[in-house]
C-alpha cells in the first residue's frame, strides 16, 4: 500500500467531452505537451489534420516530435481491415503503446468511434438461439443488442479503460456529446454519446471530465470563436457528469 499523499498531484486521466470542432484533439495534446510527456494516439476518428495544423501554426510553442500515431483500421502492412477485424487491431494497438517505453500519455481519439468496434465484437462473438446479426454497412444492417449483449458491451469498455489506467501512464479519452430535447422540462439536455449504462458512468472512471466549447460570437468581420473548458455542469449538461480534480472554476 501507499500513502495517500503519494498520488501524483496532476491528474492521470482525462475525459474531454464536446461537438467535433470544439477543440477535444487540440486540448488533450497540448496537455500532454505542458506536462513534457511523449503521447502515443490512437487514431480512431482519423481526424487529426486540423489538430496537427494548428498546433504547428503556434511555432516551438508546442513540439510535436515526439507524438506517435497508431491506426487501427489498418494492419501493420497498411492493408485496411475488414470491419470485423478492427477491435482486435485497436487492441494489439493499445498494447503496443502501454508496452512503449518512449511513450507516458496515451490519447485516446475518441471512445464513441471505439463503440462502433466494441459493437461488433459483441455482435461477433454473441451466442444463444437469437445472436444480434453482423451487418455489412450496405444491404444488411447490424441487429440490435439483447439484455445480456448490453452488460457484455459495458464490460468490455470498462475492461479497455481501466487496463490504459493501470498502465500507470497518463491518458485521455475524447467523446462526443448527443442532444436530446426534454418535452416535460422544456430543455435541450447533453448526454455523452455512448449506448447504454456506460454512458451514465464513465465519467467517475476519470478523474477530470470537462466540457469543451467553440462558441461563436459577432457578425461579418467582428466574428470570432470563444473556447472554453466547463468543469461543473448547469442543469442542460449536468448528465455528462462534468468533474475536476484540479481547483479550477466552473
Amino acid at each position: 500500500m501507499q500513502s495517500i499523499l503519494d498520488i501524483p498531484q496532476l491528474p492521470d486521466s482525462f475525459l474531454l467531452i464536446g461537438t467535433p470542432g470544439a477543440g477535444k484533439t487540440t486540448l488533450a495534446i497540448q496537455l500532454a505537451v505542458a506536462q513534457g510527456k511523449k503521447i502515443g494516439i490512437l487514431d480512431l476518428d482519423r481526424n487529426l489534420a486540423g489538430p496537427v495544423r494548428y498546433l504547428k501554426s503556434l511555432g516551438n510553442s508546442c513540439d510535436l516530435s515526439n507524438i506517435k500515431v497508431t491506426d487501427p483500421y489498418t494492419d501493420k502492412t497498411g492493408k485496411i481491415l475488414d470491419r470485423l477485424d478492427r477491435f482486435e487491431r485497436a487492441m494489439e494497438c493499445l498494447d503496443e503503446m502501454i508496452t512503449d517505453k518512449d511513450i507516458d500519455f496515451i490519447l485516446v481519439d475518441s471512445a464513441t468511434s471505439l463503440v462502433e468496434f466494441v459493437l461488433d465484437k459483441v455482435r461477433k462473438d454473441a451466442s444463444g438461439k437469437t445472436p444480434p446479426r453482423v451487418g455489412d454497412n450496405r444491404k444488411v444492417l447490424a441487429g440490435s443488442l439483447r439484455m445480456e449483449d448490453w452488460g457484455t458491451f459495458f464490460g468490455v469498455m470498462k475492461k479497455i479503460i481501466f487496463e490504459v489506467k493501470g498502465s500507470g501512464k497518463s491518458n485521455c479519452w475524447t467523446c462526443h456529446i448527443r442532444p436530446d430535447k426534454d418535452e416535460m422540462l422544456g430543455i435541450t439536455q447533453y448526454f455523452i454519446a455512448i449506448p447504454g449504462q456506460t454512458s451514465t458512468v464513465i465519467s467517475s472512471w476519470f478523474s477530470e471530465a470537462w466540457l469543451v466549447e467553440a462558441i461563436t460570437e459577432g457578425l461579418g468581420s467582428a466574428i470570432k470563436t470563444v473556447r472554453k473548458i466547463r468543469t461543473v455542469g448547469d442543469r442542460n449538461s449536468q448528465p455528462l457528469g462534468l468533474k475536476t480534480s484540479c481547483p479550477l472554476p466552473a
